[in-house]
This record gives C-alpha cells, sequence and structure tokens, in this order.
C-alpha cells in the first residue's frame, strides 16, 4: 500500500512540473527533516517541549513574498506548536528576528518548530497559516534524522529532495490549495491599495484617528449650544418674582 501511495505522490510531482518541491502557501518546501538534535537558537527564551523533536522547514518563497516566524504552526493531535525561529540560508537561528522581508529568489529560507515526536510509523505533521484557516493544508513529510544536525541548507538543491522524505498522501492536492490561496491574497492586497488611495467620501480633511474635525463658526454667525434644562422650584419653595413686578 505504501508502495503505492508513493508512487502515485511521485508521478504527481513529476505531472505538476514540481520536481522534489512540495507547494504550499508562501511558496515550495524544499526540504523537511526531524532530529533530536537542537540548532543553536540566539535569544531563545521559550521552553522545549517535554519528549518533543526538532523539526526544520527549508522553503522557496514565491517572487514577491516575505516570511514573518508567526505566519505558520505545526498542529498536532489537536495542539498548535508556533515556530520558534527562522533564519536564511546557513545563518544561525535567532528568536529576535521576526520577518524575513526582501529575500532573493535564490535564497533557502529555514523555519524551526518543536512538535511531540511521532514514535511510529511515517513522520507526517500538518503546517497551518496562522491567519487563514478556511482553505486545507499540505501534509509534510519529514525525514527524520535521529540524533545527527539537520542538512545545511547550501547543501540541499535547489530543485529540493522532499523525493526522499517519508510518503504522504495528501501533498498532490496542496498544489491548487497553494494557487487558490495566492489568488485570493492578490485579490485582498488589490481592495487594500484602492481603499488607501482613495480620497474620503465626504471631501473633508480628517485627523489622526479618522475622524471629521468639529465645525468652527464663522465670523459674524450666530453661535449655536445646547440649553441646560430649566430648573423645577422645590416643593414648598416661593415662586420665583417676575422682574419689572
Amino acid at each position: 500500500m505504501y508502495k503505492l501511495l508513493f508512487l502515485l505522490f511521485f508521478c504527481a510531482l513529476i505531472a505538476c512540473g514540481e520536481g522534489q518541491k512540495l507547494p504550499f502557501r508562501s511558496g515550495k518546501i524544499l526540504s523537511a527533516q526531524v532530529s533530536g538534535k537542537k540548532p543553536e537558537i540566539a535569544s531563545d527564551k521559550q521552553k522545549d517541549t517535554p519528549g518533543g523533536v526538532w523539526a526544520e522547514l527549508v522553503i522557496q518563497l514565491n517572487p514577491g513574498r516575505k516570511l514573518g516566524s508567526m505566519d505558520y504552526y505545526i498542529e498536532w493531535n489537536g495542539k498548535k506548536y508556533p515556530c520558534r525561529a527562522i533564519a536564511r540560508n546557513n545563518d544561525r537561528y535567532d528568536a529576535d528576528v521576526w520577518e524575513i522581508s526582501d529575500p532573493l529568489d535564490s535564497d533557502k529560507i529555514r523555519m524551526l518548530f518543536n512538535p511531540p515526536r511521532i514514535a511510529e510509523g511515517p513522520v507526517v505533521y500538518e503546517v497551518k497559516f496562522a491567519f487563514r484557516d478556511t482553505l486545507p493544508y499540505p501534509k509534510v513529510p519529514f525525514k527524520d534524522m535521529g540524533s545527527e544536525a539537520f542538512t545545511p541548507a547550501s547543501a540541499i538543491p535547489a530543485e529540493g529532495v522532499m523525493g526522499a522524505s517519508s510518503v504522504v498522501s495528501a501533498a498532490p492536492a496542496s498544489a491548487d490549495s497553494a494557487e487558490k490561496e495566492q489568488k485570493e491574497e492578490g485579490a485582498e492586497k488589490k481592495n487594500e491599495a484602492s481603499a488607501e488611495t482613495k480620497a474620503p467620501q465626504s471631501g473633508k480633511p480628517q485627523n489622526s484617528a479618522g475622524k471629521t474635525p468639529a465645525k468652527t463658526p464663522a465670523k459674524g454667525a450666530a453661535k449655536t449650544s445646547v440649553k441646560a434644562p430649566a430648573k423645577t422650584p422645590a416643593k414648598g419653595a416661593p415662586a420665583p418674582r417676575k422682574s419689572g413686578k
């Protein structure tokens, strides 16, 4: 059964022209590995997952895309395990780096997670986008490195090595999902840009809070004011005397 699934997965990748890459929302996954050896993380203040494993994704971003450390998380048994750190190429992980906003086309971006270890069977985790839950996400197969360190990003070929990972049956459908997400995001950005360039409908100036400032009466114009309600005399008190009498 696993041999048949692997054959179908491999054929699907060749048919869609992705080679050894696995498509997902922000680009292509070139490599996915898990290891019991924790990589060095500068400024790391988070607690490690008890009995957990270190999971690394090496990705190639689509042109014009950027990546934030809070963009993705791994979900396992209904619990979320956020990204611990991101890095570019062979750079050291740094927990204080929260975004890579200007990647080159040749850059390989690394993401580090700390989910529980899968003791038996293929090591497959679901990698989800943190700000949208309306579309399906790829179940990513990870290669188990045991206690060895991750393969350096510089040693991972541009065509990726995902074909050497464990078997996954849901991956071929992720290409359509990634394309649909990218179209939706493009439409959202276009709408946002259009909204920013439009002037206020009333044509009136607005302050920093987005509110139209109160009008100042023109010189010589009658002032308007809100009168306080007339006071009612207390019971038993003499009626006020009218002036002139």
